[in-house]
């Protein structure tokens, strides 16, 4: 049974996914929200203004690196916070 965040984010327990990737990015006002479907890995980061592309090849990399088990592709979408939908 994984012990870690690390270790359960491998497993694709989306608390620790989140975790991870809010622990960098809410420090430059971007929270993200994630959830697998079918293997398919969606995070949603949301800003006061729409976030970087930087902020989404820094998600990018971070997923590859730790090599989710159950996640076969990966989408990231930025929008303002309270909008409904991605830019």
């Amino acid at each position: 049974m994984p012990s870690t965040a690390l270790e359960e984010a491998r497993y694709g327990n989306l608390g620790a996914i989140t975790a991870l990737i809010n622990r960098t990015l809410q420090k430059k006002g971007i929270s993200a929200s994630v959830d697998l479907d079918h293997g398919d890995l969606d995070v949603m980061l949301d800003g006061k203004q729409v976030p970087p592309e930087t902020a989404a090849d820094y998600v990018c990399k971070g997923i590859q690196k730790l090599d989710i088990e159950p996640a076969y592709d990966l989408y990231v979408f930025g929008r303002k916070a309270g909008e409904p939908f991605a830019t």
